[in-house]
């Protein structure tokens, strides 16, 4: 299996050119056509995997691309392809254009890897709708490889839809069912080989009730979804990201400003959104010996779907009603994307992401 784009040998590239054998690419003997989703440390790769490969690492094109070779390039590159002069290889059509041999005769600058070649395999829970689906795209936009989970699977098409990407890959889940939870975990490892980043953001919200009018299945559904489900999930990233090769991961949790202070009326939701900060807490220290970090952020305020009441008029802690505030939930993807990016030596603990004016510093 290619360790950099997870998926297995099917051919092998016995015509292989002088110019690329002994210093210059080194390749490895097995090769198959793939478009690669640019993982990690390579073991064996194939072909075009090997040729990102050499160019992010930085190891130079030392031999020009010359006639006698266009024919081995174009068959292990998969054949749409054409080959111009200065080393320049790309794929067809434009909107898959990749010039991998330009790659590799100079190294390529940060962003430009980041932003084209990104080969981190996310997960997102509650990703059809509101907080989710932002950070969802944020993250495809970004060059990540998705997984969008989450109840429904329209929207999560929808989602996979407005990326416009193969890299988005939507799975139906619930994730306060133990099974769902084993069963999505175990599609990413035998689909992708590793996970590096889960951010956990299903929830739901409750009624808003007085505690003593509260239905007991209210209460456990919250529980449920919010602490259980990211529990779950957590958990079952920790033992993919433990094992894997590079060991290591970052969890984001999607804690709210209800896990600092509550609104009226608000019980099931303000208790679990606190319980996910000591969740947050225990994960960020237990898990320092796999290399896992773990922050979360905790969000006001920013315009989604459920959040619309809040811009018409809701209940506030003196007793009246008040029209809030709000901030563009794009803002949300930014921050996330923002703490996912960072190298795992260096951890976003706890993030308070807030329309700037709304009621939340202050009494009252």
């Amino acid at each position: 299996m290619c360790r950099l784009c997870a998926k297995v040998c099917v051919t092998t590239f016995s015509a292989m050119p002088p110019a690329f054998s002994g210093n210059s690419l080194d390749l490895a003997p097995v090769v198959a056509v793939c478009d690669g989703l640019f993982m990690h440390t390579p073991i064996i790769w194939h072909f075009k995997c090997q040729l990102l490969a050499k160019s992010i690492w930085g190891f130079p094109l030392e031999t020009p691309v010359g006639p006698g070779h266009q024919a081995a390039i174009r068959n292990a590159l998969g054949g749409d392809i054409t080959i111009s002069s200065g080393c320049g290889i790309q794929r067809s059509p434009a909107s898959h254009t990749r010039t991998w041999l330009q790659l590799l005769s100079s190294k390529p600058t940060l962003t430009n890897t980041h932003m084209q070649l990104n080969s981190k395999i996310a997960l997102v829970t509650g990703a059809g709708t509101g907080i989710g689906r932002a950070v969802s795209l944020a993250l495809l936009a970004d060059g990540y490889t998705v997984v969008l989970a989450g109840r429904r699977l329209e929207p999560l098409q929808e989602v996979a839809q407005t990326a416009a990407t193969e890299r988005a890959h939507p799975f139906s889940a619930d994730v306060g069912q133990p099974e769902a939870v084993d069963g999505l975990f175990a599609m990413v490892k035998e689909r992708f080989g590793r996970l590096d980043l889960l951010f956990n953001n299903a929830g739901v919200f409750t009624p808003a009730l007085p505690i003593e009018d509260l239905p007991f299945a209210q209460w456990q559904a919250a529980l449920s979804v919010n602490l259980t489900g990211s529990f779950l999930c957590a958990q079952g990233a920790i033992r993919l990201m433990k094992d894997q090769t590079p060991q290591g991961g970052r969890i984001i949790n999607n804690g709210s400003i209800s896990a600092h202070a509550p609104r009226p009326n608000s019980a099931p939701y303000t208790a679990t959104k606190h319980a996910i900060t000591g969740l947050t807490k225990s994960i960020s220290l237990d898990g320092r010996k796999y290399n896992i970090a773990c922050g979360q952020i905790d969000i006001g305020n920013a315009m989604t779907e459920l959040a619309a009441p809040m811009a018409r008029g809701v209940p506030q802690a003196h007793g009246g009603i008040a029209v809030e505030p709000m901030m563009d939930v794009r803002e949300v993807g930014d921050a996330v994307l923002h703490m996912a990016n960072l190298p795992l030596s260096a951890n976003v603990q706890f993030m308070t992401l807030m329309a700037t004016k709304m009621p939340y510093v202050g009494r009252g």
